[in-house]
């Protein structure tokens, strides 16, 4: 080995546990916008997750590590609002949606390690890209409005439940991170972290939504923008010990 050789290189396992604070740019259903309604109320819950990965040091301050995780069932909730004037006709509706999401998620990820702090305490910047396999399941919808007869004057209350099938879509995703590396002993080292993830532009939450009572049909429902920040916390096993190599004379 030529004298200034780095450290041996070596390989890790990770285990993390997180928490997602997750969001959408919005909800979008087709036939909603074509008729000139809208969503009034979006809420796209928080979930927990947990993840494992391997490692290799590549350099004194380079790592690079393959990473699986889950995201556990979030609650996904949104209103729309519908008003449709005619010449005859006056109809005032809206619509609940409620469901669940979840995901897959592996990411390929690169960091550098800052100088030290402290003596054991490593600050880290990273980045990862990889694929989202999102999940969006147990759909239902309640459907309630009032339909005004303008010429008569009859008016008719509605309440027609509904529900959606599930809805499996992979979307490319990429990631941004960063946090702190805290030595426990040779071996392993504790990981504190903040993730900002991007888990896909355009992503179908649900199959055609059915109108249980009628048969009607409506288009998919759908999200843009889903993005999380997540806070994680993990620990990193060394296969074996760093230790810096002895330079050839």
């Amino acid at each position: 080995m030529a004298e200034g050789a780095g450290p041996l290189r070596s390989d890790y396992v990770r285990l993390d546990l997180g928490f997602a604070v997750q969001s959408v740019g919005g909800f979008r259903q087709d036939g909603l916008l074509n008729n000139g309604g809208s969503f009034v109320e979006e809420d796209f819950g928080d979930s927990f997750l947990a993840g494992a990965g391997i490692g290799w040091r590549l350099g004194h301050n380079v790592r690079f590590d393959l990473t699986g995780e889950y995201r556990f069932n979030a609650d996904v909730d949104a209103q729309d609002f519908l008003q449709i004037t005619t010449p005859t006709t006056d109809v005032v509706a809206s619509t609940t949606y409620s469901g669940e999401y979840s995901a897959i998620v592996a990411l390929a990820n690169l960091y550098i390690d800052l100088p030290k702090i402290h003596g054991t305490i490593t600050p880290y910047v990273g980045a990862g890209i990889g694929l989202a396999h999102n999940r969006f399941s147990r759909f239902e919808t309640m459907t309630t409005g009032t339909f005004t007869d303008l010429v008569g004057g009859a008016t008719t209350d509605i309440s027609n439940p509904g529900f959606a099938g599930s809805k499996h879509t992979t979307e490319f995703a990429w990631a941004l991170m960063a946090g702190a590396s805290i030595e426990l002993d040779e071996r392993r080292t504790l990981d504190v972290g903040y993730r900002f993830m991007d888990l896909g532009g355009d992503v179908s939450a649900s199959t055609s939504l059915i109108d249980c009572l009628c048969g009607a049909t409506g288009g998919p429902l759908t999200v843009s923008d889903l993005r999380s920040h997540d806070f994680r916390i993990g620990l990193r096993w060394q296969f074996q010990e760093q230790r810096e190599l002895v330079p050839l004379k």
